[in-house]
């Protein structure tokens, strides 16, 4: 998809917005566990990497908690079978794939709400298949 200078002028807005407006919340209000799904403002980005959807807002994984910044992976419902994505068979009754390729960490005034949660087990699953991809000895 070619990005026009429109949606990153639209993205740079909004990222505005977050930073000011967002700020101001009360950062208590909610709680971000590993192991939650949730939607957050991923933006606009360049080339490979994974942008936000609609509004800019995309489902992530949440796996783990770093004082007010989070580890995630963003998620897609596209069917992938490589070893750049996981499948995640336990979330919402629909198949899910984890791109384990756009691990990134993300300040909480991008997150907008949770919309789920895997179990522990898939988690572990998950960090496994994460651990093997970024640190195998076969380059």
């Amino acid at each position: 998809m070619e990005k026009s200078t429109d949606l990153f002028d639209w993205w740079n807005q909004a990222k505005q917005h977050i930073h000011f407006h967002w700020a101001t919340w009360d950062r208590n209000q909610f709680y971000i566990n590993a192991k939650e799904v949730r939607y957050v403002k991923l933006g606009i980005n360049v080339w490979y990497e994974q942008d936000g959807k609609s509004e800019f807002k995309r489902a992530i994984l949440v796996i783990k908690k770093l004082g007010n910044l989070f580890l995630i992976l963003p998620m897609t419902t596209k069917e992938k079978d490589n070893s750049y994505h996981y499948k995640l068979w336990t979330f919402r009754w629909r198949m899910s794939w984890i791109i384990l390729s756009q691990i990134k960490t993300i300040d909480r005034n991008r997150f907008i709400e949770k919309i789920g949660e895997i179990s522990y087990k898939e988690l572990k699953n998950i960090k496994k298949n994460l651990s093997s991809y970024y640190f195998s000895d076969s380059l």
